[in-house]
């Protein structure tokens, strides 16, 4: 498999690490969020199913993107 499909797939890369602070990834970041609220990444995936609620749990972490 490629490696963007790999990491799509949740299945780390195999690669050499660049000098200097480590990138923030997307996953890294969500996970942080998540955890300020209290939820587990199978917690967040499953959140993620319902349209609605997940929009309340994006709303209550980050108030100033509602309209």
């Amino acid at each position: 498999m490629s490696i963007a499909v790999d990491e799509h797939l949740g299945v780390p890369a195999a690669r050499t690490r660049r000098r200097g602070r480590p990138k923030q990834i997307w996953r890294r970041s969500v996970a942080a969020d998540m955890k300020t609220v209290g939820l587990t990444w199978l917690e967040t995936k499953r959140r993620t199913q319902d349209r609605v609620r997940w929009r309340r749990t994006v709303d209550a972490l980050c108030p100033t993107t509602g309209t």
